[in-house]
């Protein structure tokens, strides 16, 4: 009988991307998830507390039931199907920038230690018997303005998870348009920026080529590249370099200017 094979734990961004999205897809219960995930990222050193939080307020960041049912409709391969199966790893990604967004937060705030001492709850206990009414409401005093300083840090990272909804939303939105414009025109799109001089460098550097709508541009579709992208899917151009190639070559401009 072979040996089981050791799990290999992840070691840079994108395996961990990878491995909490594998742990999402699984689709087990919110307590079987959350045990899973602590011991998966136990080499980052978060608190419990962070990365708890974070499993719930990305569980909250669902597909929309419209584009639900734009998957069942869609075609395979399509840019509703690609942009389904991609949704777990924009959601893993979130999680673990959200539970270190946390963690700092409580580091900042006095909230979670940065070393964990084994005789910390029995000294505390002992020494609780013998302090006095003053120090006890100091104590309380203290407790009171750690909860505030949670709930604050939990405040901003809602706006965070906000922004994020709002990008999985303008995704799904911009999967739905290629896959109608897919149906439409064919496999071959062209990209539509609107030209008013106010498109972002991408966006204008892609207008005028065409992508395949089977392969998610390394852009995303048209109409996700950022919260204000006013792009569209349409009919293919004439010019036959593709939108990847064009973008590409600009984010290596980019690269070397810095």
């Amino acid at each position: 009988m072979t040996a089981p094979q050791q799990q290999v734990p992840p070691r840079t961004e994108t395996e961990y991307i990878q491995a909490v999205a594998i742990l999402l897809a699984a689709g087990g219960t919110l307590a079987a998830t959350e045990t899973a995930l602590v011991a998966l990222m136990a080499p980052l050193k978060l608190s419990l507390t962070a990365i708890r939080t974070a499993l719930r307020l990305a569980a909250s960041a669902k597909m929309s039931p419209q584009f639900m049912l734009a998957v069942q409709k869609s075609s395979r391969g399509g840019p509703v199907q690609i942009t389904a199966g991609s949704q777990k790893r924009y959601q893993a990604a979130y999680l673990i920038t959200a539970a270190k967004r946390i963690h700092k937060a409580e580091l900042r705030a006095g909230l979670s230690p940065k070393k964990q001492d084994p005789d910390l709850d029995t000294n505390q206990a002992l020494a609780a018997r013998h302090k006095p009414v003053t120090t006890e409401r100091l104590s309380e005093k203290t407790e009171a303005a750690k909860d505030a300083q949670r709930a604050e840090a939990l405040k901003q990272e809602k706006l965070f998870l906000e922004l994020h909804k709002r990008a999985q939303v303008a995704r799904e939105k911009a999967a739905i348009k290629s896959e109608l414009a897919l149906k439409q025109h064919g496999k071959v799109l062209g990209w539509y920026a609107v030209q008013d001089g106010t498109a972002s460098a991408e966006c204008a550097a892609a207008h005028g080529h065409n992508f395949n709508a089977g392969k998610r541009p390394i852009i995303g579709y048209p109409g996700s590249v950022h919260p204000y992208c006013r792009c569209n899917p349409g009919p293919a151009w004439a010019d036959n370099q593709p939108v990847d190639i064009v973008v590409h070559s600009l984010i290596k401009k980019k690269e070397r200017a810095l």
